[in-house]
């Protein structure tokens, strides 16, 4: 690293000192006693203290860290891996360098926050956050990308939660809510009451994710032509219906033929099932799956389920793939 800059290797002492270590580096901490960075080998003995539940390491112990790593780009390649909210202590030169911070933002959205102000400016980074469906990063970009609307047609075709980072000015433009939906229709129930409002706007959620009914307002539940619809999507809307719809006569028939064919028609019902299960899978990859707080998961998951069965599902890939990447 620079001269004046620290490489604190906080995620050594934070991995080492948890109770629950990965069996990986289990191995190599009990066969080796000798942690990989780069081409510098330091023994566990020289970086952590404290039994290795040491927060912090003393200003002796990083000195000699820092002298033999120096400018060692494998090494903060490693760090960033591992914790890539190490990227706050690398110098200057490396916060600038546009791999570096891919890779960290790549591992952490909020990495982006230590990146240089140059790259904060990158329309070209910002693209790549949305590919990748790192688009929390954004909330760290420059004021004046936020409000370049050429930018930000490109940003919600790649995945419509961009549009969350947007300024106010551009979340105001009805054209890039929908061009956002049509991407990520998940994003609906996040969406002011003014657009779960707006026919066109339900329609277009609903039609590419049947869930995103769920959040319409009452005066679109009313609407017939919407309601026959998301009963042929999936059945079980039936009881999202307004009072009004579910007592109607058409939606009745519907209802009641939906439900035939799924109980009597083997390749219908697989259909059906396959439909939801992609459905679930695309709310995981692209909103869940960087969601962090796990009541807010929860409660998501809650709102998104068209029934207890489906709760319960969700629930459990959360803790598979989620949760348990926490702990």
């Amino acid at each position: 690293m620079g001269k004046d800059d620290s490489l604190i290797i906080s995620v050594l002492l934070n991995n080492l000192g948890k109770e629950k270590v990965k069996s990986k580096k289990q191995a190599i901490r009990e066969s080796f006693n000798k942690i990989d960075l780069g081409v510098v080998k330091v023994t566990i003995e020289e970086i952590i203290h404290n039994t290795g539940r040491a927060v912090l390491v003393d200003k002796e112990i990083l000195d000699s860290i820092k002298r033999k790593l120096g400018e060692n780009l494998d090494t903060l390649i490693y760090m960033l891996r591992e914790n890539p909210m190490t990227l706050q202590y690398a110098s200057e030169q490396f916060k600038d360098n546009e791999d570096v911070v891919k890779l960290a933002v790549y591992e952490n959205p909020e990495a982006m926050q230590f990146a240089s102000k140059r790259l904060k400016q990158s329309k070209e980074l910002a693209i790549f956050f949305a590919k990748t469906y790192r688009v929390e990063a954004l909330k760290y970009v420059g004021p004046w990308l936020k409000n370049d609307g050429e930018l930000a047609l490109k940003l919600v075709k790649e995945n419509g939660f961009a549009y969350q980072y947007l300024s106010e000015r551009l979340k105001n433009l009805r054209l890039l809510v929908g061009k956002a939906l049509k991407t990520s229709p998940s994003l609906f129930f996040d969406l002011p009451w003014k657009y779960r409002s707006d026919l066109k706007l339900a329609n277009i959620a609903s039609e590419r994710d049947f869930h995103c009914y769920k959040a319409v307002t009452p005066n679109i539940k009313n609407n017939k032509t919407l309601a026959l619809k998301v009963i042929h999507y999936n059945y079980r809307l039936y009881p999202y219906l307004s009072k009004k719809m579910r007592e109607d006569k058409d939606i009745i028939n519907q209802y009641k033929n939906e439900v035939k064919e799924f109980e009597n028609n083997e390749e219908y019902r697989e259909a059906k099932i396959d439909i939801d299960a992609y459905l679930c899978a695309n709310l995981f990859n692209t909103k869940l799956l960087f969601m962090k707080d796990e009541e807010e998961i929860k409660k998501f998951i809650k709102r998104y389920s068209l029934d207890k069965e489906q709760e319960e599902s969700l629930l459990r890939l959360a803790d598979e793939y989620i949760f348990e990447n926490d702990r």
